[in-house]
């Protein structure tokens, strides 16, 4: 099986950008490479810690990717306080597919719980039960998501949200799971974001410090623990059999574009 490391794409100012591609399905098919990617949002220069950051020598890397289509996660609002640049950088079109979860504005925007007090203590279950929160509100966005995947016309394809963590998280999650790839796999993939970048905590203690907030109490925020994603997926699983259950009962998607998606991303023979 193809590792994590096979799969991070490294470029200068980008620290979270991988292929989906190169895993493995419980039956044994690959997940083809070049077709579908996960990152951060990409932004101009001093945007904030949690983007990637834009320079002129990054599109020369792109180039070979051969993007068309992006899928920016973010509200307008967001999308408004920081432009996105992965279109633009790399000649692709961007699809905008709005999941409010978690964001400014929002009623369950975690960071802004934690500085006013609102939360006292961010845990990996907490977590959790925000990805479910997240889950049953926007079906439609995320069905949205994977029928724009699922179009072979828009691929090779680029998903993000502002980190690359939670709600890109949960679509690559469900897309997984669809593909037939192990419960351990796909939330080992989730995990990776965290591996990826594992100081991500430290740009923000001074934040939470004026607010009288210790880091500690907000880390998980700011982390990819397992045990969120189990929960987010037990939910699923429990309630629907599986993310393609899901994404039908709640989504509205129909059979045809799951079938859609396993052939356009799944190599036909199984790995030896």
């Amino acid at each position: 099986m193809t590792g994590p490391a096979d799969r991070h794409l490294r470029f200068d100012g980008v620290r979270n950008m991988r292929d989906v591609g190169g895993l493995v399905t419980s039956d044994g098919r690959l997940i083809r490479r070049g077709e579908l990617f996960r990152a951060e949002a990409l932004a101009a220069p001093g945007s904030g810690e949690a983007y990637a950051e834009h320079s002129d020598a990054l599109a020369a890397h792109l180039e070979p990717l051969g993007l068309r289509t992006v899928i920016d996660l973010r509200t307008a609002l967001e999308c408004e306080r920081i432009k996105g640049l992965w279109a633009s950088t790399a000649g692709a079109r961007v699809i905008e597919v709005p999941i409010p979860e978690g964001a400014p504005g929002s009623d369950n925007d975690i960071f802004a719980m934690l500085l006013d007090g609102r939360l006292s203590h961010l845990t990996a279950e907490r977590l959790g039960q925000f990805y479910i929160e997240a889950l049953s509100r926007r079906p439609r966005e995320f069905a949205t998501a994977i029928s724009i995947i699922a179009d072979q016309a828009q691929r090779p394809l680029l998903i993000h949200c502002t980190g690359g963590k939670d709600r890109t998280g949960l679509a690559v999650a469900l897309l997984l799971d669809v593909l037939g790839v192990p419960l351990e796999v796909i939330v080992d993939d989730y995990v990776q974001t965290g591996r990826n970048r594992p100081d991500r905590a430290q740009g923000f203690v001074e934040m939470f410090a004026e607010a009288g907030v210790a880091i500690e109490d907000a880390r998980v925020l700011f982390e990819t623990p397992a045990e969120a994603m189990e929960i987010a997926l037990a939910f699923i699983y429990e309630k629907y059999g599986s993310a393609g259950a899901y994404l039908v009962a709640e989504g509205g998607i129909d059979e045809s574009v799951l079938t859609r998606l396993r052939e356009g991303l799944l190599e036909p023979e199984a790995v030896r």
